[in-house]
């Protein structure tokens, strides 16, 4: 019982962490598109990005 437990819990973190991973690569993918949308220059959108990646670090640890 508590071997597939285990591995239950294991595939359960794995597609967590998968879910993560992916949703930050689809936030570089639509990168142009924001631009596009919103009428930003590269500058500006740095530095809304690297704003948010920031945060995202300091409350990563």
């Amino acid at each position: 019982m508590f071997k597939n437990l285990r591995w239950t819990i294991v595939f359960l973190l794995f597609m967590v962490y998968m879910i993560n991973y992916l949703d930050r690569v689809a936030l570089s993918i639509t990168v142009p598109m924001i631009e596009q949308d919103l009428m930003l220059n590269a500058e500006q959108f740095g530095l809304i990005f690297g704003s948010f990646f920031f945060g995202y670090a300091i409350f990563n640890f």
